[in-house]
């Protein structure tokens, strides 16, 4: 395996990308929350690699997410054993840090799951990825 991962951090990241989901379809575009005292989450593209659109103008994005107390540091490894893998099919590997995590700003209140699921969907836009909020499995 790539990478194992555990059961409460597979349980918490499917929470935020199902909320993040649950947003984009209640709207077209993440408008940005007034009360939010940063623009977007720190992050960054394992191999320097953005997003790239197939020819059907596809992008295939992997966000991945660390759990609590981590950083997007943490993914470096199976970021770029992903890359090298799946990169060459079109996959590119975005790495973010959650609020109050690694490079991110804290932010301010609510920190909910709603309002993480919320910065990873505008992260993600800010990022270039433009179908954010729409997963295929």
């Amino acid at each position: 395996p790539i990478y194992r991962l555990s059961r409460a951090d597979f349980r918490e990241a499917m929470s935020v990308l199902t909320l993040a989901g649950r947003l984009a379809a209640s709207r077209s575009r993440c408008v940005p929350q007034a009360h939010r005292s940063f623009a977007v989450l720190s992050h960054s593209w394992a191999g320097n690699e953005g997003p790239v659109a197939d020819a059907a103008g596809k992008q295939r994005v992997c966000v991945m997410m660390h759990g609590i107390l981590g950083s997007k540091s943490n993914w470096n490894t199976p970021a770029r054993r992903l890359l090298k893998e799946f990169g060459p099919q079109g996959w590119r590997v975005l790495q973010l840090d959650h609020r109050a995590h690694g490079k991110s700003p804290a932010g301010d209140p609510p920190h909910s799951l709603e309002a993480c699921a919320a910065d990873v969907l505008e992260t993600m836009q800010a990022a270039g990825v433009d179908s954010a909020g729409r997963a295929e499995v």
